[in-house]
């Protein structure tokens, strides 16, 4: 993933919101830890990424 890739939608009955990718390096979506259609909580961690370039160690972050 690229900085500003969209990672997944949030949608209300009132407005669709993107969540992107912003860290500013490399990464992969490593996890989602949701399904399409799920209800979720305000602050559940929804994904997991990694960051990194290829071969290096990398560092796990959840996006909630």
């Amino acid at each position: 993933m690229g900085t500003d890739d969209i990672i997944l939608q949030i949608e209300t009955d009132k407005v669709t919101v993107d969540v992107r990718y912003t860290t500013g390096k490399p990464g992969k979506l490593k996890e989602m830890l949701v399904k399409e259609e799920d209800t979720v909580a305000v602050g559940q961690e929804v994904a997991i990424v990694t960051e990194g370039e290829e071969g290096s160690k990398p560092e796990g972050n959840k996006v909630n």
